[in-house]
């Protein structure tokens, strides 16, 4: 994230408030598109012992790379998941 362009941003309290509400409102920044990359990976020893999921199982390689208006990179997030506990949910909605 960018840090130097919201400074006290490790003082807000997200249990009460979200990541982009805070980037909004403190300090200017309007988050437009999130993409998401989904690929399935098979675990190493070290995901399978913190999933607790034999090596080798299936797991779910999630790259998030969030942008604001101009089209800036703020935030990147990197996460793997058991593919038997992942769900993913998407919706489009018309702009007519």
């Amino acid at each position: 994230m960018l840090t130097e362009r919201c400074p006290s941003l490790k003082s807000h309290d997200f249990n009460t408030g979200s990541l982009n509400t805070v980037l909004a409102q403190e300090y200017g920044l309007i988050i437009t598109r999130i993409d998401h990359l989904i690929r399935a990976v098979a675990a190493d020893d070290y995901r399978a012992e913190l999933l607790d999921v034999p090596p080798g199982s299936p797991l779910l390689s999630v790259a998030t790379t969030t942008f604001l208006e101009d089209g800036e990179i703020i935030e990147m997030a990197f996460s793997q998941y058991r593919a038997d506990r992942y769900e993913y949910r998407t919706s489009e909605q018309s702009t007519k």
